[in-house]
């Protein structure tokens, strides 16, 4: 709307936005209803645009429509003078930022506006050009998850994707929702429903975007376990104590698949081979859990006994004393007990039988004559053997020895063997009894021979009258040479009866050796006489004695004897060793 006065100038200019005075500023869309008064010619005009652009700061395209307004400033010429510019000075008014869902506003510089302050303008001043900037909100979208049976939330708004107001969601998103889906799946849930994924973010910064997937629980398959075990152990059979080796442990697993409700946790059923149906709850296929075992590893295998030689054991018996080389295959099913096996080895002892010789040796010694110190005969060796039984634990080591004992325990008499000219000091060595603690016995049979003479015999040949006979010269041992102090002996006595007056006839010559008998030499004589003075004394004794008691009275000087002596001499003829008497002269 333009109102000019009389003279055509303007008054009003709405889209100009001023007004002369004394009209007020008014709005674009007000109509003025101010009142001219006075006359007002050669009127100036000058107007200040403020321009406020909304854009969005991503693409740059218009959010709101631009904002716009206008200030007006006039001055009159008054007579050819120009007045003062009114309004000397005008503020626009703040302007509040619009709002708009899911964005924020902000300005050039990044930051938060909610309104475009008021700004004091002159008539001069330059328009105002103002742009705020729309900044899409972050915005979330969750899940949750709710089981339908128990109506219990296991997830609360869990986000699942991040973007921006009115944004497309993220590509991967529906490929994570259905991951969280197949979670639960996989934890033993099935989908009862899922809300459908928005396609893209809202603009409600305030609360998130959240759909909601409602699962139940399936039947769940618990796998249990049960294991039959053998072991197998070994035992001294003696002692009764476990050896120290490892015992033999075989372990046989069975398993079943138990249906456990997925609602309460009770136990349905059992399955046997996994058969679910199209929810993918388990079939029950077994009622009676006996029934539902199955091997998971096997049988027992045979197991060897070990051989304990080395250790000094036996080969390995059962409890029966049986040959138990190894412990058989066995069969378990999940309903057997555990089972032990036991193998017995029996400490093995050797038995050996010691023998004890007890021995006597006869001997046989010469201890004189010519063999002196030789072997007379061969010695005789008799031996008793005593036996005892000596048991060695191989394992223990120890030792243990039973009595001595023989069949005969007798050495049975000994006849020394006879030998020429030697007597045994034992005809017979006596049988005698052994023991075993006895030493080794010696008996020696001593063998003596008695030494042979050799003698002389002196014959006088004068009357044959056999002066020596046989006298001793000397003796010896068979085949021993006679010493020479027999030959000297001998003549010694040959010359004893020549220095008698004999003459010698003959004599034997002395042998050289002893012999096993007596040997005799004789010499031969014949008489040779002499002349031999014999004397011949006489002797008186006068002697006092007491008649009464006929007792010799002794006085020395008066009483003592008296002794008178007469002496007589002769001459004779004499011969042989004698003396014999032939003649008196």
């Amino acid at each position: 709307m333009t109102v000019t006065n009389e003279q055509g100038q303007e008054l009003v200019n709405q889209e100009a936005g001023y007004y002369l005075q004394p009209y007020v500023y008014r709005n674009d869309t007000t109509s003025n209803s101010g009142i001219l008064t006075g006359k007002v010619n050669n009127v100036e005009n000058q107007q200040v645009k403020e321009t406020i652009h909304y854009l969005y700061k991503d693409t740059g395209k218009e959010a709101v429509p631009t904002y716009t307004t206008k200030l007006g400033f006039a001055r009159i010429n008054d007579n050819g003078q120009w007045l003062a510019w009114t309004p000397a000075n005008d503020t626009f008014a703040a302007v509040d930022v619009p709002v708009i869902a899911g964005y924020h506003a902000v300005d050039e510089g990044g930051n938060p506006v909610k309104a475009i302050a008021a700004i004091t303008v002159k008539h001069d001043s330059p328009d105002a050009d103002i742009t705020v900037y729309y900044v899409a909100d972050p915005q979330v979208l969750t899940y949750t998850v709710i089981d339908k049976d128990t109506q219990k939330v296991l997830e609360n708004q869990i986000p699942l994707a991040n973007g921006l107001s009115d944004e497309p969601l993220p590509t991967d998103t529906a490929a994570k929702y259905q991951q969280v889906i197949q979670g639960y799946q996989d934890k033993g849930y099935y989908l009862v429903s899922a809300d459908k994924l928005p396609a893209a973010f809202d603009d409600n910064s305030s609360v998130n975007q959240n759909v909601t997937i409602y699962v139940a629980k399936r039947n769940q398959l618990h796998s249990e376990e049960r294991t039959v075990t053998r072991t197998i152990t070994y035992y001294d059979k003696d002692t009764g104590k476990q050896l120290d080796i490892p015992p033999v442990k075989q372990a046989v697993k069975f398993t079943r698949q138990a249906v456990i409700s997925g609602q309460d946790g009770s136990l349905l059923g059992y399955n046997l081979d996994g058969k679910q149906d199209n929810r993918g709850n388990y079939l029950i296929e077994v009622t009676n859990g006996d029934k539902a075992w199955t091997p998971a590893t096997g049988e027992w295998a045979a197991s060897t006994n070990p051989i304990l030689t080395e250790k000094g054991y036996e080969l390995a018996e059962d409890a029966n004393g049986q040959a138990y080389p190894l412990v058989a295959e066995g069969h378990p099913t999940a309903l057997s007990g555990d089972e032990e096996v036991k193998a017995f080895y029996p400490e093995k002892v050797i038995v050996t039988n010691e023998e004890l010789p007890v021995k006597r040796t006869v001997n046989y010694v010469y201890v004189n004559g010519p063999r002196k110190g030789e072997v007379a005969a061969p010695s005789v060796h008799q031996q008793v053997t005593f036996t005892r039984p000596k048991k060695v634990n191989q394992v223990t080591g120890e030792t243990k020895v039973g009595e001595w004992t023989t069949k005969d325990d007798q050495f049975s008499a000994v006849s020394s063997p006879a030998i020429d000219y030697y007597t045994p000091s034992q005809v017979t060595v006596a049988a005698m009894q052994a023991k075993p603690d006895d030493p080794d016995i010696t008996v020696t049979v001593e063998y003596k021979t008695a030494p042979n003479a050799v003698t002389y015999t002196i014959i006088d040949d004068t009357d044959d009258k056999t002066l020596v006979d046989h006298q001793s010269l000397t003796s010896g041992f068979a085949d021993e040479a006679l010493p020479a102090s027999a030959t000297a002996a001998y003549q010694g006595a040959i010359d004893h009866y020549r220095q008698l007056g004999y003459t010698v006839v003959s004599e034997d010559k002395l042998p050289s050796k002893f012999t096993h008998i007596d040997q005799n030499v004789v010499v031969h004589i014949l008489m040779k006489n002499s002349l031999q003075v014999e004397h011949q004394t006489t002797t008186r004794t006068i002697t006092y004695y007491d008649r009464t008691t006929d007792k010799q009275i002794m006085i020395e000087g008066v009483t003592e004897p008296v002794i008178q002596q007469a002496t007589f001499a002769r001459q004779a003829i004499v011969a042989g060793p004698h003396h014999q008497l032939l003649v008196i002269r």
